[in-house]
């Protein structure tokens, strides 16, 4: 059974744990004009990197999604990685959980607040959540009710489009993903927002989060909550 966890990247990754693992693949990520770092690149073959000002680290799950062959796949980040009873999770310990459950995610974060709260927070286009239940809507219909659920719940939420599944259902999520982000796109109008340390272009990497916890609810899917260790960014800043 092969297993790949991609961690998704613009920067150098100085985690010596993940570079005795083989199961643990760098995936760099963003602009096709960025410096080589001498790793996997997102930009080859199947991609669409030259959209990753919008999708953010949903490049990584795209070329994944239409690039490789694996049986079990994972996404997490250069600076975020899942631990179970202490340990990174390795090939072994992935393959037990998928055993008995349909992906490996992060516990839930956020609680207290509901995505839309975040979102009016820290975002300017507050009508894309309109647009984007509307797609779901004419689309997915069956999924429209878990979408209202998941934007307003302030019981927390499966962040960072961080998880681990099996690549028929990871394949399956990623074209509902897609379908619904590349229909909003073209209907939002982009602004800055000078109190935001964010990008607000990224609004596809955001959307996915929610859209992951909608499709997760709307199967039915099982899910076992793991630690989400973030190292932080600053970290990882090369000289």
């Amino acid at each position: 059974m092969t297993t790949n966890v991609f961690v998704i990247t613009h920067k150098k990754v100085l985690i010596p744990e993940i570079q005795e693992r083989p199961e643990y693949i760098v995936l760099q990520c963003g602009s096709n004009t960025d410096p080589d770092l001498g790793y996997l690149r997102a930009n080859t073959k199947d991609n669409i990197g030259d959209l990753n000002w919008f999708y953010c680290e949903l490049t990584g799950y795209y070329w994944a999604w239409k690039n490789i062959t694996c049986d079990l796949i994972g996404i997490v980040h250069y600076h975020r990685f899942l631990y179970y009873d202490q340990l990174l999770l390795t090939q072994k310990i992935i393959e037990e959980l998928l055993n008995d459950y349909d992906f490996i995610v992060p516990r839930k974060s956020g609680h207290g607040k509901s995505f839309y709260h975040t979102w009016l927070q820290y975002q300017t286009e507050t009508d894309a959540l309109d647009k984007l239940g509307s797609i779901i809507q004419v689309k997915y219909p069956a999924f429209y009710a878990s979408y209202l659920t998941c934007l307003h719940t302030n019981n927390g939420k499966w962040a960072r489009n961080i998880m681990i599944t099996r690549k028929d259902v990871f394949n399956q999520y990623c074209s509902f993903l897609f379908s619904i982000l590349e229909d909003l796109r073209p209907l939002l109008i982009f602004h800055s927002h000078p109190t935001n340390w964010r990008r607000p272009t990224m609004l596809g990497g955001y959307l996915g989060e929610l859209l992951l916890n909608v499709w997760i609810t709307t199967q039915g899917c099982t899910t076992f909550s793991v630690e989400l260790k973030s190292y932080g960014w600053r970290n990882f800043d090369m000289k």
